[in-house]
């Protein structure tokens, strides 16, 4: 087995359809590459990883921005059994110094501004070989560059399907990143499921922000479109030349978050521009808020498809959620918000809240109860780098299934869809014990306008509740006194109440709260 044979067949299929469009690495300038000429770049990539002594077994760290390279790169790494080790790109420095000593990797490649900035990083300079890639200009800080120019095609390896192929952290935004792996056998799964829901064809062009659905993209044929991003907002795309790409390529579905979907369709409302090739849109990394859905209904193409797409690191896709779904309670955005039902892969069940390890599975809630959401199926990812502790805190065994804690509150509706109420592992043991009351409140405050958004965090000087409102000073005063009465009625007594304009959120999707950073702004 060996999941570098998807784009094999692809190019047997389709060789001059396009496969991927995105920055250049050295300047930022859109290219395009068609399967053939990609498949020609990932034999360029794989002979000169040969030709540095890099070989099966090995692990690399990959440190490319999201471009066609990037994605040469993994796939030449599968094709020759090795395999590719993935950061956050804004995380990158703690993220190394806290995971890289224990990981035992062998190579590294990399751009020249990559290699500079990290080169103050111990962990980073003691990896054994750093190569640059084959645009790199001088070498410097110790590096050298790969060569491409040997195109001659490189027999895929045979491998056992427990191979590991890719190994990715996760953000860290509830602490420690967690290195996931993932083996051939799990991403030819986790493909064969996408596609069960997606149905990608070559006539497919996909606007995307999520890297790793590039790949079941490109193993399907489709066109994957990955516009200019924001330098330091990787979430956000530069709006007017995106604009202009969805127009010329005749872009055919968005897949992003929310916070990469809305000022794109925002700009289009605008300027009364109506996106008639865009027939559907998925989104993912968060919920859908009403006035995203009303934007899309009003510019993309008529009856176009709206989808909320719902998983983990560890499990993607757990659930789709359609309009029908997310818009017809009553309770939207106050008691949780639905992600739709389990796709038919997924088992999904609710447990009582518990912050530390699970040893055997408890007995589930029934319906409507609140507790922690858990699931189990065939792309449910066994594998953690190092295994421990991450696969104790996240997995519960019961006999030959595994099931994976998502570590959202939840509960499930009479349909059997799926209602998300928010994290709770960062939550003080006082504020979990009282969880349906906080939930209350914190629907009261929405429903007020009180708040965007509303977290709770324990700090050496008692219970805090930060509140995101853009309020101004004097507005603030008022508001903490009807907070306070609102706390009251539910029963929440927070030793104090903090209101920011923004709270931190993850680099990723910009969606999800920080509590790491949170935290530490409390601390602060």
């Amino acid at each position: 087995m060996n999941i570098a044979n998807h784009l094999a067949d692809v190019v047997r299929r389709t060789p001059e359809h396009s496969a991927i469009l995105a920055p250049r690495i050295t300047n930022g300038a859109l290219e395009e590459y068609t399967y053939a000429q990609l498949a020609s770049l990932v034999e360029g990539y794989a002979n000169g990883f040969f030709a540095q002594g890099i070989k099966k077994g090995d692990k690399v760290l990959v440190l490319i921005p999201l471009s066609v390279d990037l994605y040469a790169v993994m796939i030449a790494l599968f094709k020759i059994g090795a395999t590719g080790v993935l950061y956050e790109p804004k995380e990158i420095r703690w993220q190394l110094n806290a995971t890289l000593p224990s990981l035992e990797v062998n190579a590294c490649i990399t751009s020249p501004r990559i290699n500079m900035f990290l080169w103050s990083v111990r962990a980073y300079r003691n990896i054994p070989l750093r190569v640059l890639t084959h645009r790199s200009g001088v070498p410097r800080f110790g590096a050298t560059i790969i060569s491409i120019e040997n195109t001659q095609p490189v027999p895929e390896r045979d491998l056992p399907p427990d191979t590991p192929a890719l190994i990715t952290f996760t953000s860290g935004s509830e602490g420690t990143p967690k290195g996931i792996c993932r083996t051939h056998e799990f991403l030819n799964t986790q493909h064969a499921i996408l596609q069960n829901h997606m149905h990608l064809t070559s006539e497919d062009r996909i606007l995307t922000s999520l890297p790793v659905f590039v790949l079941s993209m490109l193993a399907a044929g489709s066109f994957a479109i990955i516009p200019p991003l924001k330098k330091n907002l990787p979430w956000k795309p530069e709006t007017e030349r995106t604009m202009k790409l969805i127009h010329d390529k005749h872009v055919t579905m968005f897949l992003g978050s929310s916070a990469f979907i809305t000022p794109l369709v925002q700009c289009a409302k605008e300027k009364g521009i109506r996106f008639e090739t865009v027939k559907r849109a998925m989104v993912g990394g968060c919920f859908l808020e009403i006035a995203l859905i009303d934007l899309l209904r009003a510019v993309l193409a008529p009856n176009a498809t709206i989808e909320v797409i719902y998983g983990s690191t560890e499990v993607e896709p757990v659930a789709v959620a359609s309009i029908h779904d997310i818009t017809q309670s009553a309770h939207y955005g106050y008691e949780g918000y639905c992600v739709g039902t389990p796709i038919p892969d997924v088992r999904a069940r609710i447990v009582p809240f518990v912050k530390g390890n699970i040893a055997a599975m408890p007995k589930p809630l029934g319906i409507g109860e609140i507790g922690e959401l858990i699931v189990s199926g065939k792309h449910v990812n066994e594998r953690y780098t190092p295994q421990e502790p991450a696969w104790s805190m996240n997995k519960i065994v019961e006999g030959k299934n595994i099931w994976h804690r998502m570590g959202d509150g939840a509960y499930l509706d009479t349909e059997g869809r799926i209602w998300l109420v928010g994290r709770f592992k960062h939550l003080p043991d006082k504020i979990l014990h009282q969880y349906p009351e906080y939930l209350h409140l914190e629907g009261a405050l929405k429903k007020q306008g009180l708040a965007r958004r509303v977290t709770v965090v324990q700090a050496h000087n008692g219970i805090k509740l930060i509140v995101e409102n853009t309020a101004n000073i004097f507005t603030k005063r008022n508001m903490k006194k009807k907070i306070r009465e609102l706390c009251a009625v539910h029963h929440i007594e927070p030793t104090d109440i903090i209101i920011k304009r923004q709270l931190p959120l993850d680099r990723r999707h910009n969606s999800k709260v920080d509590y790491g950073k949170v935290k530490a702004l409390v601390s602060g």
